[in-house]
C-alpha cells in the first residue's frame, strides 16, 4: 500500500498498483503466486537444459508441476541428475518410468 507495488522474490517483477486498475488483494495475490511459481519453473528447466545439452534424452512436456521426460536407455544415470536438479530448488519429486506414453518417465513437483 505505502510503496504502490508488489515485487517478486526472484526476478523483482513489480506489480504497480496503478497498471492493475479493480484489482482485489485476492487476485493480486494469486497473481505473485503464479508469478513466483512460472519464474521458479523457468530456472529449473534453465538447469535441465544445461543437463541435457548434448544428450539423447529429451524433455517432451511440462504441465504446472509435472515435467515428462524420453529417457534414452543408454543415459539411465541422467535421472538421479534430474532429480538432484528438483532437490536443489528444495522441491519434493516423485518418479514414475514406462515404456509408452502412457507411464514414461514422470517426475511430479509436491
Amino acid at each position: 500500500q505505502t510503496q504502490g507495488y508488489i515485487e517478486s522474490p526472484i526476478s523483482k517483477n513489480r506489480f504497480n498498483k496503478e497498471e492493475l486498475k479493480d484489482i482485489t488483494p485476492y487476485k493480486l495475490l494469486n497473481y505473485l503466486i503464479q508469478s513466483i511459481e512460472t519464474e521458479n519453473n523457468v530456472l529449473i528447466l534453465c538447469d535441465i537444459f544445461k543437463e541435457l545439452r548434448k544428450k539423447n534424452t529429451k524433455l517432451i512436456l511440462t504441465v504446472f508441476d509435472s515435467f515428462l521426460f524420453d529417457i534414452d536407455e543408454s543415459e539411465e544415470d541422467l535421472l538421479t541428475d534430474i532429480q538432484n536438479i528438483f532437490k536443489k530448488h528444495n522441491l519434493n519429486i516423485k518418479s514414475k518410468k514406462g515404456i509408452n506414453y502412457k507411464d514414461m518417465e514422470k517426475i511430479t513437483l509436491l
